[in-house]
């Protein structure tokens, strides 16, 4: 088991099979067998739990993973039996470890009941407020989360430092913050800085914000997320790739801003339309916000690793591409231009 729910799960009768290609278009009701697909990429475990999420707001009331033996689910599954670590990974509902099978077939599922408390946590946000009205009452919000994984079982080093993800992010946030304070007469559009919590537990911190803003959402010309900003692919050194980069033009307006410090920001080949759904900018998206992370890193091999340390982060480049997004923003931030949406 991965996840439970807040009651027990009893099942009997078919169930509807889902593929990774499908499973966003998928109207489902009950039971569902879903394949995610190859779990090589770093990020495809980090994702199951946001795909999971997806299936139950389509209609699942449970989650049947087939898996072969030794897929590293079943290591986690063994590792979240601890349970402090139950369902620590945000997986929506129900879910659970089945061996593969051919076929269809009928299912017969219980699944009991997930016991758990309550904890305190936090988004926290900070504003500064425009200079010019009308203008001030509309706002450019940048974030980045600042959870992160945890720790793990095992000898040696288990602590999941999360430094590239996203402790870059929240430094880029915070650094952006600390320029913007420091002009001496604010931007024109109010801009506020948000640091959130549960990105990997499934967007949870910026779907509640997304659900109970403190700023009218129909007001936010912006959202500008940051995501591992601190370890850069093979020659991409001070350079910045968006999600989503057709969705809207705010990748191309951010570039011609930052190319004023030398900086390039550019739409990714590979990850730009891939990861635009996975990461806090989504939120605001689903709810009309113009949105798209920023990216200065890479997949590399210590994502979602114990080996995530500070000590690999690339500074001088960290520090150009905040320069790039302050320089990129700015215009947005003095009303000069206003992001626009491009989706068809």
């Amino acid at each position: 088991m991965l996840s439970g729910d807040a009651s027990a799960f009893d099942f009997t009768g078919k169930v509807t099979v889902v593929t990774a290609d499908d499973f966003r278009k998928t109207k489902v009701s009950g039971a569902v067998l879903f394949d995610p697909g190859s779990l090589a990429d770093p990020r495809a475990i980090g994702n199951l739990a946001r795909q999971t999420a997806v299936l139950k707001r389509n209609g699942a009331t449970a989650i049947l993973i087939p898996v072969e033996p030794g897929s590293p689910l079943i290591a986690m599954a063994k590792k979240l039996q601890t349970p402090s670590l139950v369902s620590r990974r945000g997986f929506a509902g129900p879910t659970v470890l089945i061996s593969k099978i051919s076929g269809e077939g009928e299912f017969s599922i219980q699944i009991p009941k997930l016991i758990g408390g309550e904890a305190t946590v936090q988004n926290t946000i900070g504003v500064l407020k425009g200079s010019a009205p009308p203008l001030q009452n509309e706002a450019i919000i940048y974030t980045a989360h600042i959870d992160h994984i945890g720790s793990t079982t095992g000898p040696g080093d288990t602590i999941n430092n999360g430094a590239d993800d996203d402790a870059t992010g929240v430094t880029g946030v915070l650094s952006l913050a600390d320029a913007y304070g420091a002009m001496k007469t604010p931007p024109k559009r109010t801009v506020i800085f948000m640091t959130l919590w549960g990105e990997e537990k499934g967007l949870l911190g910026s779907r509640y914000y997304a659900n109970n803003p403190t700023w009218p959402l129909d007001k936010v010309v912006a959202n500008i997320n940051l995501e591992m900003i601190g370890r850069p692919e093979a020659g991409a050194s001070e350079k910045c790739w968006v999600t989503g980069w057709d969705q809207s033009d705010l990748g191309p307006l951010m570039a011609k801003g930052a190319e004023s410090v030398g900086i390039l920001i550019f739409e990714h080949p590979k990850f730009s339309e891939m990861l635009y759904r996975a990461s806090d900018n989504y939120s605001f998206v689903e709810k009309g916000v113009i949105a798209h992370s920023f990216s200065a890193g890479s997949l590399h091999d210590d994502y979602h690793q114990v080996g995530d340390h500070w000590e690999k982060l690339e500074l001088k480049h960290m520090t150009r591409v905040i320069e790039g997004l302050f320089a990129g923003s700015l215009p947005i931030a003095n009303g000069e231009v206003t992001p626009i949406s491009t989706e068809h």
